[in-house]
């Protein structure tokens, strides 16, 4: 009877046939079917007909040249098939992997892996069973399947794979095993799989493409230098391309959402060691890519995540000067020209500082004088650079030079600031405190009217309830309480008009209550703003968002510094001992029922009612 190589034969030669594709897949599918139910019917005893690997083999190259829309599943069923009663060839591997990989979704990706390592561990077996032993996985192979994978968005599995195809090489050297010897592996496989690792945007998959950049360095280094160890298997280094994306990878995880400040701060540095190398190799004439512009503005970039760091105000400025001064050296060729990027989010990073001394020495010193005399014209880049600079001032609460920024774009550059910037100078009006009270309270005012007559914006209620604040900052003024309510009433009459940004919220309400405490009159005055108060806090309750701890906490600062102790001692107090504290408890319990019991509120409640705070709480 016919035998397996019988069958073989004919489904060689149907393949050899030169007929269409369609009746030659037809043909050999059909053969093999036949072998198959004649060694089951014989109970699977006769291995003269078991189909073996070259008779799966001749019908998947028969599916493969036909290639119609079903094909690739097929062929993967065949595949499959083979599995069950043989071990498949290299040959069969090598046509399932590239088919596989040809799809490019992650499940066809995953299976080209898995057949790709099944392949080498067979060839790699002592004794293989597979019957030509001859034939080996090559690169083509590997870059097929890598490339399937970075396609399919499995950055990781493709970097573990491009990783052991290395260690392979290393291990069993170039002409046995992957590569031969005048070949050398594709940098564009590196960069690939770099740039899958580096879009990830997670820690590990970054920390992993800086790894492989450093891996695919040393080897193209071993190869230069022609050590008895070199492997030569790269003969291109890094481009600036591959530094970059890393660089940017990193500059990403320190400006990721939910990411810590120490891990801000460490990827910053992991992006400038990266930098510091690279400066180092190409002074040592052990690379010849020397960083860019391009480079050191991703540092910087990282870098500007990281608040409030002295090293970071420091290690940018350097950059940003090492930056400038090449530019100065080379004639100011435009083509070294600091990028206003760069010098914008140096002066990010700065005004994040909490010391005034940055600001002075970085920012106002340098920054904002290097801005002006490289872009004096560049309207965008100067509205960035003012709103930096006015921020970083206010945060600092220094006003005045906040200020003065916002006249020098008005005159010098005929700009209108924006509300953002007057928003961050009446924040450090508020900030300022009542040692400067009256003068604050009155550059305040004077700023506001600036905005609204001399620059024609609408204010917000950010601006409004900072005004509010800076009014209460004057201890001098007996009528601030009556100013803080008139700006409240006017911000709500105004909102019946649909200025919906000038409506007040309860930060509004708040203030009000807080410059009410803080009234020092006579006990008519101290009177009047205790009823203002409760007034203000009883308009708060009607809203639709109500109080909340802090309004308790004022409230009671209100009625402690405007009525008075509970012990009676105060000679000032505008109202008997029992009345206070009947005001007292009714604030107090009136706090309780709305939840707002917390240890704010306690403080506060030990400091009105020294003597029978704990009486208030059993309520």
């Amino acid at each position: 009877g016919p035998s397996t190589a019988f069958f073989n034969m004919v489904s060689s030669a149907w393949l050899n046939s030169g007929e269409d594709s369609e009746t030659i897949a037809k043909k050999n599918y059909a053969i093999l079917g036949g072998m198959i139910r004649l060694f089951e019917n014989s109970n699977g005893d006769d291995d003269i007909i078991k189909p073996n690997a070259l008779s799966f083999r001749l019908v998947l190259e028969s599916l493969l040249a036909h290639n119609d829309r079903g094909m690739k599943q097929r062929l993967w069923e065949t595949f499959q098939l083979a599995q069950k009663y043989t071990i498949a060839d290299m040959q069969s591997y090598m046509i399932m992997i590239h088919v596989l990989s040809s799809v490019g979704n992650e499940k066809m990706a995953e299976r080209a892996n898995m057949l790709l390592r099944e392949a080498v561990e067979i060839s790699m077996s002592p004794s293989p069973t597979c019957i030509d032993v001859d034939v080996t996985i090559g690169a083509k192979e590997f870059y097929a399947c890598i490339k399937c994978l970075v396609d399919a968005g499995l950055a990781q599995k493709a970097n573990d794979t491009l990783s052991w195809m290395i260690e392979l090489i290393v291990k069993f050297g170039r002409n046995e095993f992957i590569v031969s010897e005048n070949e050398a592996l594709s940098s564009g496989l590196f960069k690939s799989v770099i740039n899958a690792l580096a879009e990830k945007n997670d820690w590990e998959s970054v920390e992993k493409a800086e790894l492989l950049l450093i891996q695919w360095n040393g080897l193209y280094r071993e190869g230069v230098s022609g050590s008895s160890n070199s492997t030569g298997l790269i003969n291109a280094e890094p481009d600036l391309s591959c530094y970059i994306l890393v660089l940017e990878a990193w500059s990403r995880l320190a400006k990721k959402e939910g990411v810590g400040g120490d891990e801000k701060l460490t990827a910053a540095l992991k992006a400038d060691a990266i930098l510091q190398q690279m400066e180092q190799d190409y002074a040592l004439g052990s690379s010849t890519i020397s960083p860019d512009i391009n480079v050191y503005t991703a540092v910087v970039k990282a870098y500007s995540s990281t608040k409030q760091n002295e090293n970071a105000f420091v290690r940018v400025m350097e950059i940003v000067r090492k930056v400038d001064d090449v530019y100065i050296s080379c004639g100011n060729n435009e083509r070294d020209k600091p990028p206003s990027q760069l010098l914008l989010m140096a002066l990010d990073t700065c005004a994040n500082s909490k010391d005034a001394e940055v600001m002075t020495k970085y920012v106002d010193e340098y920054l904002l004088n290097r801005i002006l005399e490289l872009y004096p014209d560049e309207r965008k880049i100067l509205n960035s650079m003012y709103r930096s600079a006015i921020f970083g001032h206010s945060k600092n609460c220094a006003p005045d030079k906040a200020v003065s920024l916002i006249w020098e774009m008005i005159e010098k550059h005929k700009m209108t600031p924006d509300l953002f910037c007057f928003e961050k100078c009446f924040e450090a009006y508020a900030k300022s405190g009542s040692d400067n009270g009256t003068e604050s309270a009155q550059k305040s005012r004077d700023l506001f009217q600036l905005m609204e007559e001399g620059c024609e914006l609408v204010p917000s209620e950010r601006i409004y309830t900072n005004v509010i604040r800076a009014i209460g900052n004057d201890d001098s003024d007996p009528e601030k309480a009556d100013k803080a309510k008139a700006i409240l009433d006017y911000m709500m009459e105004i909102v019946r008009h649909e200025n919906v940004k000038g409506a007040p919220t309860i930060f509004t309400y708040n203030a009000v209550i807080n410059v009410c405490a803080s009234v020092k009159g006579d006990e008519s005055e101290r009177a009047v703003a205790l009823g203002m108060a409760f007034q203000v806090f009883n308009e708060l309750r009607a809203t639709k968002f109500g109080p909340d701890q802090m309004t308790y906490s004022s409230l009671l600062r209100a009625c402690a510094n405007l009525v008075g102790s509970d012990d009676g001692s105060d000679d000032n107090d505008i109202v008997s001992c029992e009345r206070r504290k009947e005001i007292l408890k009714e604030t107090i319990e009136t706090c309780i029922e709305e939840g707002y019991l917390g240890d704010m509120v306690i403080r506060d409640i030990q400091v009105a009612a020294p003597n029978s705070w704990t009486e208030f709480l059993k309520c």
